[in-house]
């Protein structure tokens, strides 16, 4: 199968939801702390008010969960108004090579506004933190949409 024609059947959207958490911004932030930065895209948000739209924000998990850097996410709003996904892989078109090592898919890769890879690093804190949704989407060139949706996800550590 050449190129093209393999990532014709792989054009690829993964997300996952934290919806399940019990914690929301409101909970957290503290009004004389001007260096929160939200731990999910749903605060990050919340936080945005009426300025939230799908884009990149910064998050940094909440210890023991990260490691204490922050990160940027690409946050996807649920067009139904429920809570935000995170884009965890996007694949727009055939200029990026997925097809790399396991450091690479380890630590991330990619543009977040265009073909990315999040990290298994990363993808573990996140969904150690609080329970996921897995929302896979794979469109082909034809404009033909598949979904499914997983109502748990979880990514281990390395180990």
């Amino acid at each position: 199968m050449s190129r093209p024609e393999r990532f014709k059947m792989f054009a690829v959207a993964l997300v996952l939801c934290g919806a399940f958490g019990t914690n929301t911004a409101s909970d957290m932030v503290n009004t004389f702390d001007t260096k929160y930065l939200p731990a999910n895209c749903n605060e990050a948000i919340y936080l945005a008010g009426s300025k939230a739209k799908s884009g990149i924000y910064k998050i940094q998990l909440p210890l023991p969960y990260g490691d204490g850097k922050s990160f940027y996410v690409n946050c996807l709003l649920d067009p139904l108004g429920e809570e935000a996904w995170t884009l965890i892989q996007l694949r727009r078109d055939e200029y990026m090579d997925f097809f790399r090592g396991w450091e690479e898919y380890k630590n991330g890769f990619g543009n977040l506004n265009r073909n990315f890879f999040i990290g298994l690093d990363k993808l573990h804190a996140l969904t150690t933190s609080q329970l996921h949704e897995l929302w896979i989407e794979l469109r082909d060139f034809d404009n033909v949409t598949k979904h499914v949706k997983y109502d748990s996800f979880a990514i281990a550590d390395e180990s």
